[in-house]
């Protein structure tokens, strides 16, 4: 029973261990952009439009979002760490490979509609 037990945990580490690699292998160099405020991610953006890999944090709004669009590189984006539930708008981003939504969210079913898929 022991060892039923054990072997049983040593498979969930390797299986949380290959997940996890998983995960770094597109955000391993991301930029992490944590939003206090919601409608001040333009302003911790800059300028900047070159960002390729970004993950963002915080509460969201329609006028991060639309912050977010002016990113044209972005090929990587995480957004499981933010609230987008309050949001209506989602930007199109013609480069963007891979996208994160938060898991626990209310999501508007339009977002799959918005979001470019290759």
């Amino acid at each position: 029973m022991k060892r039923t037990f054990f072997l049983c945990i040593f498979i969930f580490c390797c299986f949380c261990v290959i997940n996890a690699d998983q995960y770094d292998k597109y955000f391993d160099n991301a930029v992490s952009i944590q939003v206090e405020k919601p409608g001040t991610l333009g302003k911790l953006l800059g300028k900047t439009t070159d960002i390729t890999c970004l993950q963002l944090s915080g509460e969201l709004s329609d006028k991060d979002m639309k912050a977010l669009a002016k990113q044209t590189n972005l090929k990587r984006l995480d957004l499981r760490k933010a609230n987008i539930e309050h949001t209506q708008y989602f930007p199109t981003l013609p480069a963007l490979e891979v996208l994160f939504f938060p898991s626990k969210q209310h999501l508007p079913v339009e977002y799959m509609d918005m979001v470019p898929s290759n």
